[in-house]
């Protein structure tokens, strides 16, 4: 294959064996697992020469270049993917030690020198600084991570997404394969076949989906959406939040990795199932599905799964097939399936939380939610009927998130996690980092708050966070004000665990029922079904025997395609949003959106004056 100037030639694994340009001419070797051992670059000035050692779980263990210069490589197997802590000599002498946050390397001394990191959106070094902060070096790219413009001679590898630039042969290693910035492809081909509903991924070389300024891939194996690159707007952060949002990203990458591997089933990915859907797909598919998919892939991805302390395990169910000892594999893999089952119960639940200092209101006042014990009783609610009443608390979760959501309502400030579920009125349950200034929250009380701001803080040490779950309603008030929140686990409109309305937020609206309950809350107005959708009588601001009217229509209704309201007094024409009455329907009937209250409210209002 020719590009340019340049001639490339492959083996029949689809590694790149050969490169031939018109000053240099480069031989790759590899292993029997097509991992690179050799690199020997031939020019008129000479021969460069890099070999590479790997561990048996596929991790770079060493670096030798020239036959001579021994860089050794400590790595720490107990996070989401692979990291250099040190780099070592051939007699063992320290060269470079690594600080690693869940952002990626934070922190590196070399020769006794510190250089602190700072990354963009993407997760890629911006910036070096010292321990005065000043800037000791920058770092330009383009959309592959060649660089483009830099400044400083600090000795650095980790450059773009935060990876480990081989500057010896012009390569990141990204853990399973190494990335060419140059051509924005990887050297040898993907094991993985790819997800068969996005067509990009079945290519076997590409990076990042041919997408790099978007999708990441850190394991070198396949592409991950990036997640958080809103909170690049408050500085120069990762929004590669492993501890927070790394489990996310690894269970989207699952997705796609369980269906290929599963014959039947499982259909989480198309669904935009949790993890927990896909656990269950597994298990409803049997352990045939699961042992039967691409074998040479349940190996490759071992240390995707030695984060979860699946390693061993996956391990030996390959190694039983390969022998041919079926039963031992299916017994295995029962194993790696009841693995799997109670982390599904543990760390992929969504047990959102509080932090400590959180109140509830219990039968015996406010607690601080760190000093909820099973057994206790809280104050709970049905959020269909609301009625209200004491239930017990059958589960309590302590865990740590290194990102919290501030919801601020009426003065008083809500820390939670960004899952956590609240009830917005006319909405539904939304989780907390989808909350927006001006949604309305329901308090004990019966009153209506709404939210003056939202703020999102990420910590480099961990935050310890409380939940308990609720029966029956699954649901309990925080905060002096007593803000209705939910228990979080597989919640619905009813305050009910099972699958239903995970509050998702649209453009549009469906939930009429909810919409009328809240303006008659609002306005304590009186609430009848109609044929078509609700109404609400409201108390005139401006006297009078007539009431204002609410009608709050289903989709369908007056041949509309999607829910509407329209104010009315005494059925005598309808009133647009500047409080004029009016005969004209596209001024007075008006769609159903996110803010159809604050409409309501503004046209009440101006109708008052």
């Amino acid at each position: 294959m020719t590009e340019g100037e340049s001639k490339y030639s492959y083996d029949d694994n689809g590694n790149l064996i050969s490169k031939t340009g018109p000053d240099e001419t480069t031989i790759y070797e590899y292993d029997y697992e097509n991992r690179l051992i050799l690199s020997k670059t031939t020019t008129i000035q000479g021969i460069n020469r890099v070999e590479y050692t790997y561990d048996v779980f596929g991790n770079r263990v060493q670096k030798v270049i020239d036959e001579v210069n021994v860089i050794n490589y400590v790595v720490d197997l107990n996070t989401l993917y692979a990291r250099v802590l040190e780099e070592r000599d051939a007699d063992g002498n320290l060269i470079a030690a690594y600080v690693h946050s869940d952002m990626g390397v934070i922190l590196q001394s070399r020769n006794g020198v510190k250089s602190y990191y700072h990354y963009d959106g993407l997760g890629s070094t911006r910036l070096l600084t010292d321990e005065t902060q000043s800037i000791t070096d920058t770092y330009t790219y383009d959309a592959f991570g060649n660089i483009i413009s830099s400044t400083g001679n600090t000795v650095n590898e980790f450059l773009f997404t935060g990876e480990q630039y081989d500057a010896n042969i012009g390569f990141y290693y990204l853990r399973a394969r190494y990335m060419d910035p140059s051509v924005g492809r990887f050297i040898t081909a993907d094991p993985f076949g790819g997800f068969m509903f996005e067509p990009l991924s079945l290519h076997k070389y590409l990076y990042a989906n041919a997408d790099p300024v978007n999708k990441i891939d850190p394991s070198g194996y396949f592409s991950i959406q990036e997640l958080a690159t809103t909170q690049t707007i408050q500085g120069i952060i990762s929004s590669v939040n492993w501890k927070c949002i790394g489990i996310t990203i690894l269970r989207n990458a699952l997705k796609g990795l369980v269906r290929g591997m599963i014959f039947g089933g499982i259909d989480a990915w198309l669904g935009g199932g949790t993890i927990e859907d896909i656990v269950n797909g597994i298990l409803s598919g049997g352990i045939t599905g699961f042992l039967l998919g691409p074998l040479a892939m349940i190996n490759r991805l071992r240390p995707v799964f030695i984060a979860f302390g699946l390693g061993n395990g996956i391990k030996g169910v390959y190694d039983s097939i390969k022998n041919g000892e079926y039963d031992q594999a299916a017994f295995r893999a029962t194993f790696v399936i009841l693995t799997l089952w109670e982390l599904k119960k543990g760390v992929w639940d969504k047990r959102a939380c509080f932090t400590e200092e959180t109140l509830v209101l219990t039968e015996d006042g406010y607690k601080q939610i760190k000093d909820i014990q099973e057994e206790d009783f809280v104050y709970s609610e049905n959020v269909e009927t609301g009625e209200k009443g004491l239930k017990k608390v059958a589960k309590v979760f302590v865990r740590e998130v290194h990102k919290l959501i501030h919801v601020y309502v009426d003065g008083e400030e809500i820390n939670t996690t960004d899952t956590h579920p609240f009830w917005v009125e006319g909405k539904d349950w939304i989780e907390a980092g989808e909350l927006k200034t001006g949604d309305v929250l329901r308090l004990y009380t019966g009153e209506l708050k709404t939210v003056e701001k939202v703020e999102i803080e990420v910590f480099d040490r961990p935050v310890k966070v409380y939940n308990f779950e609720v029966e029956d309603w699954h649901t309990y008030y925080v905060t002096e004000q007593g803000v209705l929140v939910h228990n979080a686990k597989n919640y619905d409109g009813n305050g009910n665990t099972g699958v239903g309305n995970r509050g998702t937020r649209s453009t549009g609206f469906t939930n009429t029922q909810n919409a009328s309950q809240s303006v008659a809350k609002q306005f304590n107005g009186k609430l009848t079904e109609l044929k078509n959708g609700y109404k609400v009588e409201i108390p005139n601001p401006a006297g009078g025997n007539k009431p204002i009217v609410v009608r709050i229509m289903n989709e369908g209704s007056g041949g509309r395609t999607q829910p509407y309201f329209r104010v009315s007094i005494d059925g005598k024409g309808s009133y647009t949003l500047d409080g004029l009455l009016s005969s004209d329907r596209a001024l007075t009937h008006i769609d159903m959106t996110d803010s159809f209250l604050e409409q309501i409210t503004k046209i009440i209002n101006n109708i008052g004056r």
